[in-house]
């Protein structure tokens, strides 16, 4: 029901919108789920996880390679050091990073 009720995350069709207008959408819906998974205390939680990905059900949010790859990935293989540093700005999503990944030996 949140998120059904939410006039940013409600889902309507985007088929008809242009790409331009799609990607901004999409922005503002990340904002929101973000938001919102704050406000509830779900941000670090796998159940926050989940209601971010309830938020996205009807398109690909441009921040979810962030918050679903690229944070728990930094998290897992930085020094504490670079966590100290860095952290803080990935969490505040000053500093949005991405993901990529090779499969060796193909």
């Amino acid at each position: 029901d949140l998120v059904c009720n939410d006039p940013v995350l409600c889902s309507e069709d985007v088929y008809f919108l242009s790409r331009p207008e799609q990607y901004e959408r999409g922005l503002q819906r990340s904002l929101r789920a973000i938001q919102l998974s704050r406000e509830l205390g779900l941000e670090d939680d796998p159940l926050g996880m989940t209601f971010f990905y309830i938020a996205a059900y009807s398109e690909e949010l441009p921040l979810n390679l962030h918050r679903v790859m690229f944070k728990p990935g930094f998290k897992g293989q930085a020094t504490e050091e670079q966590q100290k540093k860095w952290m803080p700005l990935i969490d505040s999503y000053k500093l949005v990073g991405t993901y990529a990944q090779t499969e060796l030996g193909h």
